[in-house]
């Protein structure tokens, strides 16, 4: 192959890469003349349509290697939550929120937790508290009962 047509190639190349003409010729050494003067040539269009061709294949074959991943990655998820897969709980949360995360049902990113004595409370200001339960007492005495049940819960199963 002589050398006019190996530039002719890399030229070529980097057209279908979609590299500027002004950038092809820097990075060869070469004028923007003689690059613009090439790409007008009937075997540079030749070399730049079998490129082209080419990267549509691989980007074609690239997809469907991400579809049959994807698919593959799916049922892996699906194995671990139905229990075929044997996994430790916390990839089994962790699978869980990835599938729910990816459907949309993403929870929030944070959550103000403080720690007191091995419990566990969920702290609201008092503008979240009124705007959460508007003022109305009796939601808030259900909120109080609730969070003492669960505590109690929480407490009995530590000492079992």
């Amino acid at each position: 192959m002589a050398q006019g047509e190996k530039t002719l190639r890399v030229i070529a190349a980097m057209s279908a890469m979609r590299i500027p003409a002004h950038q092809i010729a820097l990075t060869l050494g070469l004028s923007g003349d003689y690059v613009n003067t090439l790409r007008r040539t009937d075997l540079y269009r030749q070399l730049e349509l079998s490129f082209l061709e080419k990267l549509e294949d691989e980007a074609y074959s690239v997809e469907r290697d991400i579809q049959e991943l994807s698919a593959k990655a799916l049922n892996v998820h699906k194995g671990i939550l139905a229990g075929t897969i044997e996994a430790s709980s916390k990839l089994k949360l962790d699978t869980a929120r990835d599938i729910l995360d990816r459907a949309g049902h993403k929870s929030a990113d944070t959550l103000n937790l403080n720690q007191k004595d091995d419990a566990w409370m969920l702290v609201l200001t008092e503008e979240e508290f009124e705007d959460q339960y508007g003022g109305n007492e009796e939601e808030a005495r259900d909120l109080e009962e609730d969070l003492s049940i669960t505590e109690a819960r929480e407490e009995s199963e530590r000492r079992s």
